[in-house]
């Protein structure tokens, strides 16, 4: 069997059951030997086509139609947010390049995209200037596994200032160097991009320094990786560092999922309310948040925490065009492209599947169990359960049917959700007892 993790993006009455309804999903960090499996699977049968047209016309945007209402003839603009400069490039190019009435900015993060472009008045970043630092560049070096502190290649003297600030007193110890930067994220966006930084690679950021005064100056830092060292290069921005396009409007950020903070909701509510007060909002709808993601950088506690997130989709590098545009297509409506939801190919079929979901077990016995939820369940719901024991039960889950549920008054937000279990055989209930009875033993003289 397959197994793969969606997320829910349609749902209507089934036309012809009225007892029915037709849900649609889409894949949520499929990796390449899954989905590669999938098509392979589908090239097999003749009448399977996986873009029903090729014709770009069918796909063009023509302003006179007048069944398009203004909001579809509006041009949506996409964000792209990556540290890796040939990566976002290449994604905004392949967006470009298949889908009219969008416009794509890109920028290194989220910290530079926001104060280019959702900065009020009063919070604009003032750019460091040559008379606060005491050469035109500040050079250093730090180890490149523990970014401690190596040589100065232009040491301070004892006058000499960064941003009023003592320059010696930031290399007169392994790491205090780092308090150059503005406390918070902009020590986090630099702590960030060294991790990042390849080796023999170069990385240029704008980030916040501290000022005497409490104040903070906007400066470029170039990153170059030497052997096993790193070289930090702080200066004035450049004239174009914070060159920024005209935007009509912010619909969806494609970002890292590196960048993707902790404080999810507070950061998309804070988000939400820049752009809405940069009168960037254009038609009043939540902004679409996608992401993409280094297999090998993922673990399962960064999976579940962007699943449950308002996340429209995570896509796995290298991003698919096809894929990303057809994820953007239905998060924006647009549907001039090749790949939008409509021109995507699909086999109808007719299979019994499971649609799960990843929950904590919290009690078992031999006729039951105790699972915790962050939604209340129904009286009477009845599961498949998969996973831990129950890969052991005949067709590796057992099916138990719901007959209490109470919230959880230790641990606020969640429900304990009370299961008996249905149809279990002798088998399986002889395995759960020397199961329980093995580990209840074993529990016993670990506590002892």
């Amino acid at each position: 069997p397959i197994r793969v993790v969606t997320k829910s993006s349609d749902c209507t009455k089934h036309p012809e059951d009225p007892t029915l309804f037709v849900a649609k999903f889409d894949y949520f960090g499929i990796d390449r030997a899954t989905q590669l499996r999938i098509k392979g699977y589908l090239r097999n049968i003749n009448e399977y086509k996986e873009i029903k047209s090729f014709d770009e016309d069918d796909f063009a945007f023509h302003p006179e139609n007048i069944f398009l209402t203004d909001e579809q003839k509006r041009v949506k603009t996409v964000v792209v947010l990556d540290s890796d400069e040939q990566n976002r490039k290449q994604l905004k190019n392949s967006i470009m390049d298949n889908m009219q009435q969008v416009n794509v900015i890109e920028d290194s993060s989220y910290y530079l995209f926001e104060k280019k472009y959702l900065l009020n008045e009063d919070e604009e970043s003032v750019p460091l200037r040559e008379h606060e630092i005491y050469d035109k560049k500040v050079v250093w070096k730090v180890d490149a596994a523990k970014f401690e502190f190596v040589e100065s290649i232009n040491p301070p003297k004892d006058e000499d200032l960064i941003c009023g600030n003592a320059a010696k007193e930031f290399f007169s110890a392994p790491r205090e160097w780092k308090f150059i930067f503005e406390e918070g994220y902009a020590q986090d966006l630099v702590f960030e991009n060294l991790h990042a930084l390849e080796r023999n690679g170069e990385k240029s950021i704008l980030v916040d320094i501290r000022h005497a005064d409490k104040s903070q100056r906007l400066a470029q830092l170039i990153l170059r990786h030497d052997i096993n060292k790193i070289e930090m290069c702080l200066m004035p921005p450049s004239p174009d560092a914070l060159k920024r396009e005209l935007l009509d409007s912010v619909d969806a950020i494609i970002m890292d999922e590196r960048m993707v903070p902790r404080d999810f909701e507070n950061w998309y509510m804070n988000v939400s309310q820049r752009i809405d007060q940069q009168h960037l909002n254009a038609n009043g709808q939540p902004l679409k948040i996608l992401t993409f993601a280094d297999p090998k950088d993922i673990n399962d506690e960064d999976f579940d925490f962007l699943l449950r997130k308002k996340i429209r989709t995570l896509l796995m590098k290298p991003v698919d065009s096809k894929a990303i545009c057809y994820h953007l297509s239905k998060a924006l409506d647009n549907k001039f492209t090749r790949y939008n939801s409509d021109n995507i190919g699909s086999y109808a079929v007719h299979w019994p599947a499971y649609v799960a979901k990843k929950v904590n077990l919290v009690a078992i016995s031999e006729f039951g169990c105790t699972i915790e939820s962050e939604k209340p369940l129904r009286i009477g719901t009845t599961v498949f359960l998969h996973g831990f024991i129950y890969n052991h039960a005949p067709n590796q889950n057992l099916c138990a049917r719901l007959y209490a549920c109470e919230e959880d008054k230790k641990n606020q937000g969640m429900f304990k959700c009370y299961f008996t279990y249905f149809g279990i055989d002798d088998h399986f209930l002889k395995y759960t007892r020397t199961w329980i009875r093995e580990n209840y033993a074993q529990q016993k003289s670990l506590n002892a």
